[in-house]
This record gives structure tokens, sequence and C-alpha cells, in this order.
């Protein structure tokens, strides 16, 4: 575990000295890529109505059909500029299943705030930004913080607020500071924590999330260095504690040739585990940009470290990478929850090789891929002779 954790920081060093110039979107504030109706000259609109039909197959079984169903969103936006340093944004929406009033997770039949921010920019005549509410996030190409999990609600969204500063295209850095869950003072147990003497471990304290991410030198390279803080737990459990350092590149050139890279490196306490744990992705391909189909070729991996059975087992150390806020099945697919939270698919450790194809005939847009996927803890499946094996197929 240590050799692959420098192994880790070595790539990630390399990364941040080798990565070229490339541009990827953090968010509509700070880049300026919001895109709206104007109402007047200061007020804006945006929104969208999408049906979608949805289908699961997922427990393998052709003898049992899929569960289908249809599901509903629909969101309507402003953003307003009184003045050039001050916006204000508000996002209505609401998702459901079709024709129904019934809660769709995380959001009910009633329509809420998905957005609801104010930003102030050129502060005390400083090329700082302050943004302040409920806003989404997304960094490089989402593999650490994005939209999050794949349902009808939508990307998910944090409540906060970033400081930002920005040097044209010399940097653009944001320091975080987001709360990730609440606690609330409904629970008695969290409320009055003294109930359960002075040295009770139970504590109402939220989930929280800070640091810094956003990118350096014409986005060169989008370094991360995020820490999780997370009070809360029963008797006999630590607070948890744990970082997450790295940086995300790419690039492309006039060839056609491009590539892009993930590297993290987590180290902290989690559930009363020692964590030390690793996430590295990279991706290389080739476009033909002079043919007017555009045809493109690409060669990837996936690889995140996986838990030792034993020492997770006995609480001692975990080698799981934790990523809940990453754009989740953007990847892997639905093998991605591998690398979720939910336990114990989390410790196993997911390889994933892959190769795409992608040619844009006309208006059309085509892409055939194919993965072979693996964990990295072979001790994880049993198959019906009683052996174990890591490689879960293509």
């Amino acid at each position: 575990m240590l050799r692959a954790g420098k192994i880790a920081l070595l790539v990630i060093l390399l990364a941040g000295l080798l990565s070229p110039a490339a541009a990827w979107r953090i968010d509509q504030e700070s880049e300026g890529t919001y895109k709206g109706y104007t109402l007047t000259e200061n007020v804006f609109v945006d929104g969208h109505f999408r049906v979608r039909q949805y289908i699961d197959d997922r427990d393998y079984n052709s003898d049992i059909g899929a569960y289908e169903t249809m599901e509903m969103r629909a969101a309507l936006g402003f953003r307003a500029m009184p003045h050039e340093d001050y916006v204000f944004r508000i996002k209505v929406q609401e998702s459901r299943e079709l024709g129904t009033t019934k809660s769709n997770s995380p959001s009910t039949s009633q329509a809420t705030f998905h957005e609801a921010y104010v930003v102030g920019r050129n502060l005390f005549g400083t090329p700082l930004a302050l943004q302040v509410g409920r806003f989404e996030m997304m960094y490089g190409d989402r593999r650490f913080i994005g939209n999050g999990a794949w349902n009808n609600y939508g990307p998910r969204t944090f409540d906060g607020f970033r400081l930002m500063m920005r040097n044209e295209d010399l940097y653009n850095m944001h320091f975080i500071y987001v709360k990730t869950r609440e606690r609330g003072f409904s629970n008695v147990e969290f409320n009055q924590p003294y109930q359960y003497g002075a040295n009770s471990e139970h504590s109402p304290f939220d989930e929280q999330m800070f640091g810094f991410m956003g990118w350096v030198y014409d986005h060169m390279f989008w370094p991360v260095m995020m820490f999780t803080w997370d009070q809360e737990h029963g008797s006999g459990t630590d607070a948890d504690f744990y970082g997450t350092f790295g940086t995300y590149a790419e690039n492309s050139y006039d060839s056609g040739i491009f590539w892009d890279l993930d590297a993290y490196y987590q180290f902290g306490t989690k559930a009363n585990r020692d964590l030390a744990s690793y996430l590295i992705g990279m991706d290389v391909g080739y476009a033909m940009k002079e043919m007017e189909s555009k045809p493109k070729f690409q060669l990837g991996f996936e690889m995140s470290s996986a838990s030792d059975v034993v020492d997770y087992t006995s609480g001692e150390e975990d080698a799981s990478f934790y990523a809940p806020y990453r754009s989740k099945h953007y990847f892997a697919g639905w093998l991605d929850q591998f690398n979720s939270d939910t336990a114990p698919y989390r410790t196993y450790g997911l390889t994933d090789i892959h190769a795409k194809f992608n040619i844009k005939p006309g208006k059309l847009n085509l892409t055939v891929q194919w993965l072979m996927f693996m964990v990295g803890n072979d001790e994880a499946f049993v198959n019906a002779d009683g052996e174990n094996y890591s490689n879960l197929g293509q």
C-alpha cells in the first residue's frame, strides 16, 4: 500500500509539471459560461422540461423483466445582475415520475430551490469574488467532484461558500467550504449530547468539506486539496477526517492526439480505520479532425485501490477511495458502484479498461464502447466451484 501511495504521488507531481494548457468548465459564474434568454438588460431566464424513459435490468436474470418507468423533470431559473460586480441566481426545479405526485429521491413532488446564491466580484478592489448559497460544483473531468448520482433530480448542489481568485489566464483558484450533510436538531441524541456524559462521542455537528480546487496557468492542470470532516458517530467511533490531494490534466494536439489524466491520493481516518487510498485514470486517443464525420478513437483505464479483507473487517486499515460526489455512471457505467460509498463494494477496488469509437455522420452522434471490469480484491467473489475470481467480464 505504501508503495502504491508513492507511485500515485509521483504521477500527481508529473501531471502537475507536464500537463499543458486546456480548458474545462468550473462553473458559470467564475468562467462566464452562463447561457440564458434575455428578459431585460440585467435579467436573464433559463430552464428545461424533460421526459425520459428509465429501464433498469441490472438483476442479470433473463427470466425476470426489466423495471421501467417514465420520469419528468422541469426547471426554471433566473439570473439578475443589477451591477456588473453582483449576481443573484435562483433556480426552481421539480422532478417526479410522469403522471404521479410520488416523490423521486432526493426531491419530493414539490418544487425546490435547486440553486440559490449571490456572487460579489472585485471585492475591495481586488480580483476576489465571493459566492454564497446553494450552487453546483464541477471540477476537472468530474471524477472527484461533479454531477453526483445519475438520477432524475439532476446535478448535485452544495450549500456553503466559495472564495474565488482569478488572474486572467494564469489561475482561477477557489477556497471552498460546503456542508455535505445536515444533522439538524430534531434528534434528542444529537441535540442533547450531555445526556450521554462528558466523554460521549455523539455530537450535533454536520458533515462538511473544505479546501482548494481550481486551475493554474491557463487550465494547465487542476490541483485538488480537499478535506472531509464528519464529527457525528455513535459510541466507540471517532470523527472522520481525511484529505484528498491530486490533480486533473488534459491536452490535445494539432496532430489529433489527445490525452487526459486523473491522479488522487487520500489519507486520514475513516470509521476508526487508518485511510490510505488512491485513484488513477487516463485516456489517450486520436481524432481525425480533417474528416467531416470526425471519427475518434480512444483507449483508457481507471483504477482505484482495494482494501485487504482482513485489515478492513478487523477495523485496522481502509484502502477504499471515497468520491461520493463524482459524476457517477459517467466513467464506469453502473459498475461504478464499486467506487461508491456503499459497503462492501467500495472496498473491492474497481479497474476499468475501455476502448471507444465515436463518429458524427451528419446530425447523428454515434458511439461504440467496449469495457472490461476487474476488482483489485481477489477475495471479493467466489464462483460455483468455490474459487475466488476478480475478473467481472466485459
